[in-house]
């Protein structure tokens, strides 16, 4: 079922779109995570509206955490009918992580699939391609799975695909983390 609804739709548009770009299966990867971001959009902006309005309450959350220090079950209830007050609810915000991850992975294994190593690998390939007689998608494999100095289906030798996104993800993360008020966390 997980093939048929999430693995199977991904390996297709990522054949189509190596098809139509040039046979270039980095675009092709690009254009496929693009196309998933595109269609999660409506789930991260009401992901980021409620994260906003939370941090507006924040005041107000502080409020009662002080009010109530003492009465977790009371502050809970307080909390609760104040989320319910602004219209917020709590878990909406998790709803886009939730489904973002499994299509990440879906698109992960779709990659995988496509750039099969071994020819074994291959084999099972063309029972995930749609047979659409205008879209003769079965003709492309085996995928160009060069890029650079790297063998996409292969692991990186030198391991510097790893390193980069570690410092990018570092870098990022020290770009978008707003300065602490507080002097103790800020060392």
């Amino acid at each position: 079922m997980w093939d048929l609804l999430v693995v199977d739709p991904m390996i297709n548009m990522l054949l189509f779109f190596y098809k139509f770009v040039g046979q270039q299966t980095v675009v092709a990867v690009a254009l496929v995570t693009l196309a998933v971001r595109l269609l999660l959009t409506p789930l991260t902006l009401n992901q980021q509206k409620t994260a906003g309005r939370q941090q507006a309450l924040q005041p107000k959350m502080k409020e009662l955490q002080e009010k109530y220090k003492n009465d977790k079950e009371r502050l809970a209830q307080e909390q609760m009918s104040l989320y319910r007050e602004m219209g917020i609810n709590p878990m909406s915000g998790c709803l886009g992580s939730l489904i973002q991850l499994p299509l990440m992975i879906g698109l992960y294994q779709a990659i995988i699939r496509t750039l099969a190593a071994t020819p074994l690998g291959l084999l099972d390939l063309p029972q995930h391609i749609y047979n659409i007689s205008w879209l003769d998608l079965s003709g492309i494999v085996p995928l160009n799975s060069q890029f650079l100095w790297l063998d996409l289906a292969l692991p990186d030798p030198y391991f510097v695909l790893p390193i980069l996104v570690g410092v990018t993800s570092w870098l990022m993360q020290k770009m978008l983390t707003p300065p602490s008020a507080d002097p103790q966390t800020q060392s």
